[in-house]
């Protein structure tokens, strides 16, 4: 019996022997035929179309026919062990249930899988992407080794799920806002109104449910960070719900995108369960630190125990900065040394500084703050411990208020006096040409020679031009400041326009004095109006002309930046230096004996400011003036 038996395994193996060398010989058969499958370049060439990367060419039988691979290894097989072997009896059982059935849709089907794939091999764990899709009646793969990156995932994916936890457990949540997106992304775990751990809303919303009282300082905050102004925390208290809950925020981290626009970070802590502990004393602290008044506790050693917000901000320091290192007569410049604050101290006690007094300049830090009035009182808690509190306000805004004043009330009565001085110098201006045109009109009547009649008109003329010019600048000036002068912006050449003002003043040169265009660029071109640009130019130059006995006169633009800067200097006598800052000031002349309104300088900047530009004087008295002012480009 045990002999029959044998025989009959032995039968069982010689036919099993058989067909596994069958089979080897099948496989061997067809691993020559398409052992150059994937090397055939038209071939290959529809395959890359098809895919890429590391191929391999597996029969119906999972047997691997042909490999196609950039360094020649099959990463966890060399090429020479894979090829012509059956790769289900290669790989772990755990990864042949994942991959077989993935196969065999892929063959049976024509159904194209691509999936992640975990294996272990040689005690390593291994993880790739496989990509399967039929080729004639095979499967061609395409697999990529994620081993690197699907441990970095793991990794990541253990501390989140710590992180995760430690967020619960602190209630804090990271917050990231993008300004192109305009919404704010929070994740996390504060508690309040996220789900699952995210929401996304807009800041005008979330603004919305900040407390009325601390939002002009979280919004203030906002707008810090979104100019990059970060480091600074926030606290702030929210509704939600018809809850009340504490928060502290800060921006961690702020960056700039290629558009301009930015994204910021940072972090959300719900402190609600430790502000609750000390509501009360809060609600006395919050009341005081949003008093408007400075509200400042000192011992009797001199030492700052307690500044409210105002004080801070008079002061620059910052919120949370211990300032119990201060010491009072290190900030008052009223508290020269520790004895003054001894003999303040006692005078508080005996009651003799209660009633409000005035401190001068009593910043040393900030000299800007020029007084303060201030209560001073005496206070003893219930341990014993003596205190002064000062309660003031910055009064420097009704000091300035004052000086203000008294500058209008100043330049009111200095304007009234060159009113009246205008009135009787334009009088005298009006009369003189007048009395000049009627006097010699009736001499021109009188007198018999051609070479007199010809001077007399000449003078009247003159005389009329001089007057005619007077007229024309009360007009300006009316049309001016009742904004009804039309001005006609347009495109304006500059080399055009000085030939023109050349042409026009160059008969009034003299031996004594040239008149110098200096404009050189054929192609410079100005937005503004012509006829106005031609009469501020003609009035710098006339101007010149009267103070200016010998030199030159240069005239000219060129460009600077997008503007172009139009110059009128001369070498004449020059402007002194108390009359450089007034000089554009109406009714004001550099010289009092010159004949003028005093209008043409004020007259010349209402019109340069009107067509977008600037004007500036530079003199040296006894070397000469230049006038300078500017035009967008045209």
């Amino acid at each position: 019996m045990y002999l029959k038996h044998t025989h009959i395994e032995c039968f069982i193996y010689f036919c099993t022997c058989c067909s596994i060398i069958l089979n080897e010989f099948v496989t061997f058969l067809l691993f020559q035929e398409m052992e150059s499958i994937l090397n055939n370049p038209q071939n290959a060439q529809q395959l890359l179309d098809m895919t890429a990367g590391t191929l391999l060419l597996f029969d119906k039988n999972a047997v691997c026919v042909d490999i196609m691979s950039p360094n020649g290894s099959a990463w966890f097989l060399q090429e020479d062990t894979l090829k012509g072997k059956n790769l289900f009896k290669l790989i772990p059982p755990s990864t042949y249930k994942e991959i077989a059935p993935n196969f065999k849709n892929v063959l049976e089907k024509g159904i194209i899988s691509s999936q992640n794939y975990e294996m272990m091999l040689r005690g390593q764990t291994y993880y790739f992407n496989c990509t399967m899709q039929p080729y004639k009646d095979m499967v061609l793969c395409q697999y990529r080794d994620t081993t690197q990156k699907s441990l970095e995932q793991k990794e990541l994916a253990k501390r989140n799920k710590e992180m995760t936890e430690i967020q619960e457990i602190a209630m804090i949540g990271r917050w990231v806002y993008n300004s192109e997106l305009k919404y704010l992304r929070y994740t996390g775990h504060g508690g309040v109104m996220e789900h699952n751990g995210i929401i996304d809303l807009d800041l005008a919303t979330y603004s919305s449910y900040v407390l009325p009282d601390d939002r002009k300082d979280f919004n203030a905050w906002c707008i810090n960070n979104m100019q990059g102004n970060i480091g600074e925390p926030v606290n702030f208290r929210i509704r939600f719900n018809d809850k009340i809950f504490y928060m502290k925020a800060r921006t961690l981290n702020y960056e700039e995108l290629p558009n301009g626009g930015f994204i910021a970070e940072g972090y959300a802590h719900n402190v609600t369960e430790i502000q609750q502990s000390r509501n009360d004393i809060n609600l006395l602290t919050h009341a005081v630190d949003n008093a408007v008044e400075y509200i400042v506790a000192v011992n009797l050693e001199g030492d700052l125990i307690f500044g409210n917000r105002m004080f801070r901000k008079s002061m620059n320091i910052p919120s949370e900065e211990d300032i119990t290192h201060i010491k009072i007569w290190d900030i008052y410049s009223i508290v020269d040394n520790q004895e003054m604050w001894k003999r303040i101290t006692q005078m508080v006690k005996e009651g003799n500084m209660e009633q409000g007094f005035i401190m001068l300049k009593p910043l040393t830090l900030f000299p800007e703050v020029l007084a303060i009035e201030t209560n001073a009182f005496w206070v003893t808690d219930d341990s014993g411990i003596e205190t002064i509190w000062f309660f003031g306000r910055d009064i420097t805004d009704n000091i300035e208020a004052a000086k203000k004043l008294k500058a209008a009330k100043e330049k009111a009565e200095n304007s009234e006096r060159l009113k009246s001085a205008f009135l009787a110098n334009m009088s005298h201006e009006i009369r003189t040409p007048l009395n000049a045109i009627v006097g010699f009109s009736r001499l021109v009547a009188e007198v018999e020679s051609p070479e007199d009649k010809a001077e007399f008109c000449r003078i009247i003329e003159e005389n009329n031009e001089r007057l005619l010019h007077l007229i024309n600048e009360l007009l300006d000036l009316s049309k001016i400041e009742a904004n009804m002068i039309q001005l006609k912006s347009e495109s304006i050449n500059m080399h055009t326009l000085c030939t023109e003002v050349y042409n026009r003043f160059n008969l009034q040169s003299t031996s004594e004095i040239q008149l110098i265009n200096e404009t050189k660029n054929i192609n410079l071109y100005a937005f503004a109006d012509k006829n106005r640009t031609i009469q501020v130019i003609s009035n710098l130059i006339d101007n010149a002309l009267k103070f200016t006995e010998r030199g030159n006169i240069r005239f000219g633009c060129y460009p600077k930046g997008d503007q172009i800067e139009i110059y009128v200097s001369d070498t004449g006598i020059g402007i002194p230096k108390d009359k450089i800052a007034s000089i554009f000031d109406r009714f004001v002349k550099a010289n009092e004996n010159m004949y003028g309104t005093g209008l043409g300088l004020s007259i010349s900047k209402m019109l340069v400011e009107k067509m977008n530009g600037k004007i500036s004087v530079q003199s040296v008295l006894g070397k000469g003036t230049t006038f300078k002012f500017t035009l967008p480009k045209g």
